[in-house]
């Protein structure tokens, strides 16, 4: 069955966002993708499955720390080879995987403006690390991008789009009312 842009129960993103994303996991084939905000499963969670399964193979490992959420989105996937739901912190889990060890990142519903500009640093500097050269990084649902301070020592990079700019290499950007935007990593 081709997947054709359609939610899985509740799903936040727009059907052009899930298409994207669905594209974007089919093309780059990834092994390793991270999903920050799971929600209950049913928009960007079920895109990238439906890709990984597409590929027929790769994995997905997407957090959600508020109970009532991942209590319905767990056993949506709990039979899905490809997706492995966590109940814990993205930041905890970061800190335990090695440099460059994964092949994308999707930040979905991440109240990043509500964040201090330390934890927007380090979730950042995190994602960085982790990521492959060429790794996509995508960010959905977060705000302007140009608006979110970031805590550096760079005089340079005082948001979040700075740091983007500085580090990445920017691949495509989707305005709906939630906004999505894709990212490469570049350099070493």
């Amino acid at each position: 069955m081709k997947y054709s842009g359609e939610t899985l129960g509740y799903g936040q993103s727009s059907k052009e966002e899930r298409m994207y994303i669905y594209s974007v996991v089919v093309d780059s084939e990834p092994e390793l993708v991270l999903e920050l905000g799971t929600m209950e499963g049913g928009g960007t969670t079920y895109a990238i499955a439906q890709g990984l399964t597409h590929n027929n193979h790769g994995k997905l490992h997407t957090f959600e720390i508020d109970d009532n959420y991942y209590s319905k989105a767990e056993p949506k996937f709990r039979n899905n080879e490809f997706v492995e739901c966590y109940k814990k912190d993205f930041l905890d889990d970061i800190s335990t995987r090695e440099d460059n060890s994964v092949d994308m990142i999707m930040f979905d519903g991440v109240s990043m403006p509500e964040w201090s500009e330390e934890l927007n640093r380090k979730v950042l500097l995190g994602c960085y690390r982790l990521l492959k050269n060429g790794g996509d990084l995508i960010i959905h649902d977060f705000g302007d991008v140009s608006e979110i301070r970031i805590d550096t020592s760079n005089s340079k990079v005082n948001t979040i789009q700075d740091y983007l700019e500085e580090n990445y290499e920017f691949i495509n950007r989707i305005m709906t009312t939630t906004g999505l935007y894709h990212f490469r990593k570049v350099g070493t």
